[in-house]
């Protein structure tokens, strides 16, 4: 995303999201462009297990159903089974 979008983004979070931001250069037409990725430095528990579907004997998630009660703390969370990290 755009550092204008980055901003927005930041003026709205809580405090406890864990979110850093990491640059990624892109060429294109010529130019280069500077984006920005979030990334969730914890695992944030925000699912309702009990209404979430899994793979059976997994731990791979197939439909999230997020808890009202957990997400209420967090203004922005990435989807469950996507939590990654992006290595130089």
């Amino acid at each position: 995303m755009s550092d204008v979008m980055k901003k927005v983004i930041e003026t709205s979070l809580a405090g406890t999201e864990h979110v850093s931001w990491m640059t990624a250069h892109v060429r294109a037409s010529g130019k280069l462009h500077s984006y920005l990725i979030p990334m969730f430095n914890e695992k944030l528990d925000v699912l309702d297990f009990e209404k979430t579907k899994f793979v059976k004997g997994t731990d791979q998630i197939i439909k999230p159903c997020f808890s009202s009660d957990k997400i209420k703390n967090y203004r922005m969370f990435p989807k469950p089974g996507m939590f990654w990290r992006i290595t130089p």
